[in-house]
C-alpha cells in the first residue's frame, strides 16, 4: 500500500475517532444538562405545591377554616390552575397516597367534582416498585413502565398529610432535544469527515513527490554510487524537504571522501602478528589472515567456507573431543558474549597441535549477531618457560610449603605463581595464574599495589599492615612483607609473606579503648591490691573527692573513711570480698578537704590464672544530690498530699455547681422552644380530633344502616320475599345516598392517620421527657443517631422555618456517654444553626466513623463567624444575640460536655459561606481522639 493512501487512511480514521469521541462527550453532557434542567424545573414546581400546602395547614390550625378538607380543596384549585395553563402539554404536578393511587389531579376527567370522589378506582397509576423505592426515599427521581410507555417522575412526599407529591412526563418527551442535537451534530460530523479526506489528499500527493526522490538517491547510495548531476527539484516549497534532499547530498559527498579500498583493508589485517579469523554464524570461515595460515599451516583457499570445528578446534589437550556445545567459539556466535581462554589448544594441517591463547568476539548488525572474529597467538614458548620455571622453584617450594605464614610468589603484574597452604588459616582459595587483586581478601588494594610496584622498580623489600577478609567474611589484620625474588636477568619474581596479627591488633585496640573508657568515665574508678592499698584512680575520682593519683598512690582506701558507720559494716563488706564475692553498697565518705559526701559503691576482686584475688576494682558514683532530692522529696510529698485533699473537695463543689447550671441552661433551652414544641404537637393533635370526628360521623352511618338488618331478617323468616326485596331496594338507596362505599375505605386510612399522629405526639413528648430529665451523671451505651432523632422531635418547629433538614446517618457504634447530656449539646447546635440564616437555607446532619471515633456533623448555611470572634465562640458568657435572646453558655456547656466524654468540637467557618460544628467522640472513654488542629 501506498505511503499517500496509508496517509489518507489513518488521517480519515482519527478524524472519525476523535469525531465519535467529540460527539459522545457532547451528547453526554448535553443530555445530562437536559435532564438537570428539567428536574430542576419540575421539583421548583413540588416545593411551590409544598409551600402552599404548608399555608393551608397554618390556615386550618389558626382557625380560619372548619376541617382540612377545604385546604385541600384550595389545593385543588391551584393544581386546576397550573393544568389549565399547561393544558397543550402532558405534564402536571398531581397528588397521589403511599400506595400509587391518585388522590388530587387538575384534570377533572380523572378525579371527579366532590371529594370523596377523587379517589380513582381500578389499578394505581404507579407500579408496586416504583411505591416502594418512593416511600424509602421519600423525595427524588423515578422511571418506570406504564402500560407500555416509559416514563419519569419527579416526587416529593408531604409529611404533614402523608402523600406525595409528583410530576411525571414520558422519557420520550423529555429525550427529543437530545435527540435532534444528535442528528444535527451526526450530520455535521460526516460533513467534516468528507472535507478532510478531500484536503488530506492533496496535501498528500504534494508532500509524497519530493519524499520520493530522496528515496531514490538513498537506494543509488546504498549500491555505491556515490556521484549524482545536480540536485533533483522538488514541486514543493516545504523548507524540510528541500534540507532532507541537500542532507542526501551532503552524505553522498562526505562517504565519497572517507571510504577506502577493501583491498586496503586486508593488506592491514595481513600484517598484524596475531592469527585473525573472520567466521560466519555457522561458524565457517569467510576470513582469514596470512599469519593464522602460517600458524595452523593451511591455505586461505583450503579454509574459506569450512567449519572451523571440524579442522583446527576438534580435540582438547587431554584427547578428549571438543564438542560444539561445550566450544567457547561457537558459544559466542550463540549469546553474543566475548571469550577470552588461554588453556586450549589449536590443531595444524599436519595433526600437531600448539597452545594458544585466544579471544573470540561476535559481530553483531542491528543487535543480530552475524558472525564472530577470532584472534590468536601461539604461546608454546610461554608455557615452555613456565615449565622450566615451576620446575626451578619446585625445591624451595616444598621448604616454604609447611610455614606457618602464608606465603605467595607474583609476576610482576600481580599473577599469582604459588601459594602455601593458606586454607589452614581460613583465607580464601588463590588459584595459580589468578591476579591477586581479583581476589576477596584484599581490602587495601592500593597499599598492595604500591608495595608490588615497588619491589619490581627499586628492587628494594616493602612492609605494611593491612585488612584481609577471611571465608567466613570475618575481618583479620596482617604484616605483610613483599620482597625481590633475584635471576641473572633480573627480578624474575615477588615474594608475598603474610602472619596474621589480628590478636595482636584487637589486645592493642581492647587496651586503648579500656583505658580512654575508664579515664573518660563520668563514675569514679579505683584500683587497689588485695590490701587495699591504691594502684590506680580516674581523673572523676580526683574531681569528686579532691585527692590526685599522686597524693594516694599507695595510701590505703581507708583514707576515705568518713566514721559514719559502725565498723561492723566494712568488716561485712571486707568479708564478702575477701570471700571472691562483689559487694554493692552505698556509703558516706569523707573529701580531702573534710567534706563528706554520699557514693553508690560496687567493688569487684579480680583473679590471676590461679584463680587467686590480686586487686579490687571499685566503681563509684557520687549520690548526694540524690540523697537530698530524696529527703526534700519526702518532705514535699507530705505536704502535696495535704493539697491534693483540698483540690479534691473544691472539685467536688465545682462539678455540683456545674451540674446545677447544666440543668438551669437545659430548662432555659425548654422555656424557649415550648411554644415551638407545643405548636408541634398541635399540629398532629388537630388532624387526630378531626379523624376522631369524622369517624364519629361514619359510625352513626353505619348504625343507620344496622337499621334496616332486622326487618330483613324477618322478612326472609317469614317468607315474604316482596317485603325483603322492598328492605333490600331501600338498603342500596340508603348505601348510595350515605357513600356507604366510600367510609368503609376512608376508615382504614383515618385510623392510620390517627395512630401516625398519636406516635408524633408520643416521640415529641418522650423526647422532651428524656431531655428534662435531672442528669444522673450515669454513663451508659446509647445510639447516637437515636439521640439526634429525639432533639429534631423537639426543635423541629425552631427549624422548618428558618431552613430544610438534611439528614446523612452512618451505622454507628453505640457510645458509652451520658444521653441526657449529649441531647443538651445537640440541641445547642441545632438551634444554633437554624438562628443563624436570615433566609431559609439547609442543615445537614450527618454522622460518621473517622479513626475509630464517632463524629456527628451540624452544618448550615448561614451567615458564618468573623475569623475575629471564633477563638472566643466556647468562652462562657460569649454571645453574638441581642441582649435577653441568649446566656452565652449553650457552646461553653457543650464544650465541657464532649471534653468529659473524651471527645472534643471542631469548629469550621467562614462568613456568609456557613458554619460546620464537628462532635467528635469515642466508642468508650478509654479512647481519646486528638483535636484536628
Amino acid at each position: 500500500m501506498k505511503l499517500g493512501i496509508k496517509y489518507l487512511l489513518m488521517t480519515v480514521f482519527i478524524v472519525l475517532l476523535l469525531s465519535v469521541s467529540l460527539e459522545g462527550i457532547s451528547l453526554n453532557l448535553f443530555s445530562r444538562k437536559i435532564h438537570d434542567l428539567t428536574k430542576d424545573l419540575f421539583t421548583e414546581k413540588l416545593d411551590r405545591l409544598t409551600a402552599l400546602a404548608y399555608q393551608q395547614d397554618e390556615l386550618y390550625f389558626e382557625g380560619v377554616y372548619k376541617d382540612i378538607d377545604t385546604g385541600r380543596q384550595r389545593l385543588i384549585d391551584k393544581l386546576g390552575i397550573d393544568y389549565r395553563m399547561l393544558k397543550d402539554q402532558t405534564s402536571y404536578v398531581f397528588v397521589i397516597d403511599t400506595t400509587g393511587k391518585v388522590i388530587l389531579h387538575p384534570a377533572e376527567s380523572r378525579w371527579g367534582t366532590t371529594f370523596r370522589n377523587k379517589i380513582e378506582k381500578g389499578k394505581p397509576i404507579f407500579p408496586e416498585a416504583a411505591m416502594n423505592y418512593m416511600n424509602a426515599v421519600r423525595q427524588g427521581e423515578y422511571s418506570y413502565t406504564w402500560h407500555g410507555i416509559k416514563k419519569w417522575c419527579v416526587f416529593k412526599m408531604y409529611e404533614p398529610w402523608g402523600v406525595f407529591f409528583c410530576q411525571t412526563t414520558s422519557v420520550a418527551n423529555r429525550d427529543n432535544v437530545v435527540m435532534s442535537f444528535l442528528l444535527v451534530s451526526a450530520g455535521a460530523a460526516i460533513l467534516v469527515i468528507l472535507l478532510g479526506m478531500v484536503i488530506t489528499l492533496w496535501l498528500s500527493q504534494r508532500l509524497i513527490y519530493p519524499v520520493n526522490l530522496v528515496i531514490a538517491r538513498l537506494h543509488k547510495i546504498a549500491r555505491g554510487e556515490l556521484t549524482f548531476s545536480s540536485a533533483a527539484k522538488s514541486r514543493t516549497t516545504d523548507d524540510e524537504i528541500i534540507l532532507l534532499d541537500q542532507a542526501v547530498n551532503k552524505m553522498a559527498e562526505d562517504l565519497s571522501k572517507v571510504t577506502v579500498s577493501r583491498d586496503h583493508v586486508d593488506n592491514i589485517l595481513n600484517a598484524a602478528a596475531e592469527g585473525i579469523m573472520g567466521l560466519d554464524v555457522h561458524g565457517k570461515h569467510t576470513f582469514i589472515n596470512l599469519s593464522a595460515t602460517r600458524m595452523l599451516g593451511y591455505d586461505p583457499d583450503e579454509l574459506i567456507g569450512q567449519k572451523s570445528h571440524d579442522l583446527w578446534h576438534h580435540t582438547k589437550a587431554d584427547g578428549t573431543q571438543c564438542t560444539e556445545p561445550e566450544c567457547s567459539i561457537y558459544a559466542a556466535l550463540t549469546n553474543g558474549t566475548v571469550y577470552k581462554r588461554n588453556d586450549e589448544i589449536f590443531w595444524r594441517k599436519d595433526g600437531t597441535s600448539f597452545p594458544v591463547e585466544y579471544a573470540c568476539t561476535p559481530l553483531l548488525k542491528n543487535g543480530v549477531i552475524t558472525g564472530a572474529v577470532v584472534t590468536f597467538n601461539d604461546i608454546t614458548d610461554r608455557k615452555q618457560a613456565e615449565a622450566a620455571l615451576s620446575a626451578s622453584e619446585s625445591q624451595w617450594q616444598s621448604l616454604v610449603k609447611e610455614a606457618p605464614a602464608r606465603i605467595i610468589m607474583l609476576s610482576q603484574e600481580g599473577r599469582i605463581l604459588f601459594v602455601n597452604h593458606q586454607e589452614r588459616i581460613g583465607y580464601n582459595k588463590y588459584q595459580t595464574g589468578q591476579l591477586a587483586l581479583d581476589t576477596l581478601d584484599i581490602i587495601e588494594r592500593s597499599q598492595f599495589s604500591d608495595a608490588l610496584k615497588k619491589v619490581f622498580t627499586t628492587a628494594r623489600s616493602s612492609s605494611y599492615q593491612s585488612r584481609h577478609k577471611l571465608a567466613d567474611g570475618s575481618e583479620h589484620w596482617c604484616d605483610n612483607h613483599l620482597g625481590p625474588v633475584r635471576s641473572e636477568q633480573g627480578i624474575k619474581a615477588a615474594i608475598w609473606i603474610t602472619f596474621d596479627i589480628t590478636e595482636r591488633i584487637l589486645a592493642e585496640d581492647n587496651n586503648r579503648k579500656l583505658s580512654q573508657a575508664v579515664a573518660q568515665s563520668s563514675a569514679s574508678i579505683i584500683i587497689t591490691d588485695r590490701s587495699g592499698a591504691i594502684e590506680y584512680c580516674n581523673p572523676a575520682f580526683s574531681n569528686t573527692s579532691g585527692y590526685r593519683l599522686d597524693e594516694v598512690f599507695g595510701q590505703n582506701i581507708r583514707i576515705l573513711k568518713s566514721g559514719e558507720h559502725p565498723d561492723d559494716f566494712y568488716r561485712a563488706m571486707w568479708e564478702k570480698l575477701l570471700f571472691g564475692q562483689c559487694w554493692t553498697g552505698e556509703i558516706r565518705n569523707r573529701k580531702k578537704d573534710g567534706g563528706l559526701f554520699w557514693e553508690s559503691v560496687h567493688i569487684s576482686p579480680v583473679l590471676n590464672s590461679d584463680n587467686k584475688i590480686t586487686h579490687f576494682v571499685a566503681i563509684i558514683e557520687d549520690i548526694s544530690e540524690r540523697k537530698e532530692m530524696e529527703a526534700n522529696l519526702r518532705a514535699n510529698e507530705t505536704k502535696l498530699i495535704g493539697a491534693l485533699e483540698e483540690v479534691k473537695k473544691y472539685n467536688q463543689q465545682l462539678e455540683q455547681a456545674q451540674d446545677q447550671l447544666i440543668q438551669q441552661e437545659k430548662l432555659a433551652a425548654i422555656g424557649f422552644l415550648a411554644a415551638g414544641v407545643a405548636h408541634e404537637i398541635n399540629n398532629p393533635l388537630g388532624y387526630v380530633q378531626g379523624n376522631l370526628t369524622a369517624l364519629q360521623d361514619y359510625t352513626n352511618t353505619l348504625l343507620k344502616m344496622n337499621s334496616f338488618l332486622t326487618p330483613f331478617s324477618e322478612a326472609a323468616v317469614a317468607g315474604d320475599l316482596n317485603k325483603a326485596a322492598d328492605i333490600r331496594a331501600e338498603v342500596a338507596k340508603a348505601r348510595e345516598e350515605l357513600e356507604l362505599d366510600y367510609i368503609t375505605a376512608d376508615i382504614g386510612k383515618l385510623l392510620v392517620e390517627t395512630n401516625n399522629g398519636l406516635d408524633r405526639i408520643k416521640n415529641i413528648v418522650q423526647g422532651l421527657k428524656s431531655f428534662s430529665r435531672s442528669d444522673t451523671g450515669k454513663m451508659q451505651t446509647a445510639n447516637v443517631n437515636a439521640i439526634l432523632d429525639g432533639i429534631v422531635n423537639i426543635v423541629w418547629n425552631e427549624i422548618k422555618y428558618h431552613a430544610d433538614l438534611v439528614k446523612d446517618y452512618a451505622v454507628l457504634p453505640l457510645v458509652e456517654c451520658n444521653p441526657q447530656q449529649l441531647g443538651q449539646v445537640f440541641l445547642n447546635l441545632l438551634v444554633n444553626a437554624a438562628q443563624s440564616m436570615p433566609v431559609k437555607g439547609v442543615i445537614t446532619l450527618r454522622t460518621f466513623l473517622r479513626n475509630a471515633a464517632v463524629v456527628v456533623e451540624v452544618r448550615d448555611t448561614g451567615t458564618g463567624i468573623p475569623d475575629d470572634i471564633k477563638n472566643k465562640i466556647f468562652d462562657p458568657f460569649f454571645t453574638t444575640k441581642e441582649p435577653g435572646k441568649g446566656t452565652g453558655l449553650g457552646l461553653s456547656i457543650s464544650y465541657d460536655i464532649i471534653k468529659k466524654h473524651g471527645g472534643f468540637i471542631d469548629l469550621q467557618s467562614k462568613a456568609g459561606e456557613g458554619t460546620v460544628f464537628s462532635v467528635v467522640l469515642p466508642h468508650t472513654r478509654a479512647q481519646s481522639p486528638k483535636a484536628k488542629v
